[in-house]
């Protein structure tokens, strides 16, 4: 719920799930009648069908959708969109296919809040490796269970500054400024 707290903070109100798994997360947007979830994930044993039924009846609506594919793969992107991957674990070997996929999220979508770790990167190497992979976009670190917000947008920034965004103790939480 926080990261989708985020997400509509910077008006990132179209998101997009990547790896997703057959959790029911998008639960906690019932009642953000103005958020659209898509959860992409290429786990063949997972039923799809089954949630998009089951979001549709619970919804009366398609503003939760999953589906199985593996990213990057054609997406129908919305403005105000917000890419989320997170506990996705790669071994240094691998950074080379990690860096294709940065660059797909960079082309795709305006920002990206993560969790992706790469065996041996401490947490300053992949705000590096995120800012490499995607040109012109920035990336910050957003808590304490090694998030990672990577923007073009310069105005979430500011946004963010405005309500004086804190995050501590697993919650984020807007304060007014002293």
């Amino acid at each position: 719920s926080r990261i989708f707290g985020l997400c509509r903070l910077l008006g990132g109100i179209n998101i997009y799930d990547i790896g997703c798994g057959g959790n029911y997360q998008a639960c906690l947007l019932y009642h953000r009648a103005d958020i659209t979830y898509t959860g992409i994930d290429a786990e063949e044993n997972l039923d799809f069908d089954r949630m998009n039924k089951v979001f549709g009846r619970v919804f009366s609506t398609n503003r939760i959708r999953y589906f199985c594919d593996k990213y990057p793969c054609p997406l129908n992107i919305l403005p105000g969109n917000a890419a989320i991957a997170r506990r996705w674990r790669y071994h240094k070997d691998s950074a080379f296919a990690l860096k294709r996929f940065g660059e797909a999220i960079a082309h795709d979508f305006d920002r990206l809040i993560t969790t992706f770790d790469i065996e041996g990167y401490e947490r300053e190497d992949m705000i590096q490796f995120w800012e490499e992979s995607m040109p012109g976009f920035r990336a910050v670190p957003i808590g304490d269970e090694d998030l990672i917000l990577v923007t073009k947008i310069a105005e979430d920034f500011e946004k963010m500054e405005e309500v004086n965004y804190k995050y501590g103790n697993s919650a984020f939480a807007i304060r007014s400024a002293p």
